[in-house]
């Protein structure tokens, strides 16, 4: 379906995006630090460049930016650097 992670990951994010537009202001406020990292590992993701067979790996990877968001949740993680750390856990 999707021939990169660049693709994949835009496309996870622009329907993160539109899911939480529909909810309120109050949500939307609440929600700003999930945002806000979910951001951040977008614009790392699609700065990366990855082999061909990484990549392969990558883009077949279910929900990639929810599961970079938890792995770096659970590790209590936010920087740039850390989306990169959580992408190898998860390859």
């Amino acid at each position: 379906m999707f021939s990169s992670v660049k693709d994949r990951i835009e496309y996870e994010y622009e329907r993160f995006r539109v899911e939480k537009i529909r909810h309120s202001k109050d949500n939307i406020y609440a929600s700003s630090y999930e945002i806000e990292v979910k951001k951040t590992i977008r614009h790392v993701l699609a700065r990366m460049d990855f082999e061909p067979t990484v990549e392969w790996k990558i883009v077949g990877i279910p929900n990639l930016l929810d599961q970079i968001y938890a792995l770096m949740e659970e590790n209590r993680l936010c920087s740039e650097g850390s989306v990169g750390e959580c992408l190898k856990q998860l390859v």
